[in-house]
């Protein structure tokens, strides 16, 4: 029966007036030979009709073919007929109302037995969609494995010279395109060379492919987040094995000129720089390839494109924690192990210890997870925590955690002994909008040596 129509009784039409004064709570219908009511075939009904109703000797002449018009119509067997007509009228509405329970018994139940079987399904699906989803896992994971998650650098083009004057000079509200003298697929991250840094100003720069039309990357960056060199455009996922034309624009919106590095004159214009439509020599840019359609690990100078999908995972690169600056650079505490990719932050007595990772939490972050753990089994009890703090202005370690756990910024303390390791967790109250640092932080509990405290952090992944 199906839950979009109510049940309905088919009657004679000599007693439809009866039938109603029973009070069935259906629908009722009236067959006149050939069609339902309102001239609806009884094959479009079979959803909705339990059985046929007789309340008259003359309702049974009138349904006497119904039967075998229904099982030609429909398919189906014989359809419940419930003569009444022998009946007097004040027994009809009792025994009309316990055939129209007969009626609706196998109704129900084949209601339920489709219900069991749609749960079932539903069950499938989801063992399903969770098994594809453990199996992007461990693509995932295989891909990082076989590739080292490195991006590997696939073109590069100049700068011929790093002399300011040398460049492609950009005034305000001028825009620049360069087409890329390669295709789009595995396409991860593009570089533009910046000779020196304007004083005030915002660069936008928009990564389109040319048959599609599609913009994969926008960039937005102001003067703030910008340093003399390579400013390298990132994107969380490489493009896919759609193999396209890919354009760089660039636009700049400042008070003054911006510069950018440029490379020779290429013989075929299309593959020129064009600056206000005008052709000029090639804009210097590197170009970097990774596996396509898969996410890389993080690069440590990347600026990503923005907005970062919902549920993007990003895997920070161990030269993150390579570079990683000290909390107090008075109190060194920061050590490297290359073949392990961890990091150690030892804690001293009595203080907070912590590595800085410059530029490590891109805008749209809303959870951060490292694994932790020291580095032998007679190692102290250890406790590791992160937070995420702004990149400008730079505070002394104790205000930024203050004003991290004030802001909800921070993660709640995770205690390990020995060589155990373990995960510490931050989920933040809102995805960021500007890149922050990470905090990577340890101490011992108070009055306890800080010997042999030889805490790591590795394997730290983000989500968005």
């Amino acid at each position: 029966m199906s839950q979009h129509l109510p049940p309905a009784l088919i009657v004679a039409h000599c007693d439809r007036a009866a039938a109603q004064t029973l009070d069935l709570s259906c629908k009722l219908l009236v067959w006149d030979g050939e069609a339902l009511l309102e001239g609806k075939p009884l094959k479009a009904c079979t959803a909705q009709v339990l059985g046929a109703l007789i309340l008259s000797q003359e309702g049974q002449e009138q349904l006497s073919g119904l039967g075998e018009a229904w099982v030609a119509a429909t398919g189906l067997r014989e359809l419940p007929l419930k003569d009444l007509a022998g009946l007097s009228p004040s027994d009809q509405p009792e025994a009309a109302a316990r055939a129209l329970a007969a009626m609706l018994i196998p109704a129900f139940s084949a209601l339920a037995a489709y219900n069991a079987d749609l749960m079932g399904q539903l069950a499938k699906l989801r063992i399903a969609h969770e098994s594809l989803a453990i199996s992007a896992r461990k693509r995932a994971q295989q891909v990082l494995s076989q590739s080292d998650g490195k991006r590997w650098l696939a073109q590069a083009h100049g700068p011929l010279s790093l002399d300011p004057q040398a460049a492609h000079i950009l005034p305000p509200g001028t825009h620049l395109t360069q087409r890329l003298k390669i295709h789009s697929e595995g396409l991860s991250d593009i570089a533009i060379f910046l000779p020196e840094v304007p004083d005030e100003g915002q660069i936008v720069a928009k990564l389109r492919l040319g048959e599609s039309g599609n913009v994969v990357g926008h960039w937005q960056i102001s003067e703030r987040d910008l340093s003399p060199g390579w400013l390298r455009l990132s994107l969380v996922t490489a493009l896919d094995e759609d193999q396209q034309t890919a354009t760089l624009e660039v636009s700049w919106h400042g008070h003054s000129p911006l510069r950018l590095g440029a490379g020779v004159y290429h013989p075929d214009p299309d593959l020129c720089a064009h600056i206000n439509g005008a052709t000029d020599q090639i804009l210097a840019h590197r170009v970097w390839r990774f596996m396509a359609g898969c996410t890389p690990s993080l690069p440590v100078d990347g600026h990503y494109a923005a907005p970062v999908p919902q549920g993007a995972r990003f895997y920070v690169d161990p030269s993150h924690l390579e570079r990683a600056l000290e909390g107090e650079p008075e109190a060194p505490c920061l050590k490297f192990y290359g073949a392990l990719k961890a990091l150690q932050v030892h804690p001293r007595p009595n203080a907070l210890t912590a590595a800085r990772l410059p530029s490590a939490v891109p805008p749209g972050i809303t959870q951060i997870d490292a694994t932790i753990g020291a580095r032998a089994p007679f190692c102290p009890m250890i406790d590791y925590a992160l937070a995420a703090v702004p990149r400008h202005p730079l505070h002394p370690l104790p205000d930024l955690l203050a004003d991290a756990a004030r802001a909800h910024r921070m993660s709640d303390w995770v205690s390990r002994s020995g060589d155990a390791m373990g995960e510490v967790t931050l989920i933040l109250p809102e995805p960021f909008v500007q890149t922050h640092d990470l905090l990577l932080v340890t101490r011992v509990p108070p009055g306890k040596t800080a010997a042999h405290a030889w805490a790591t952090f590795r394997d730290i992944r983000m989500v968005a």
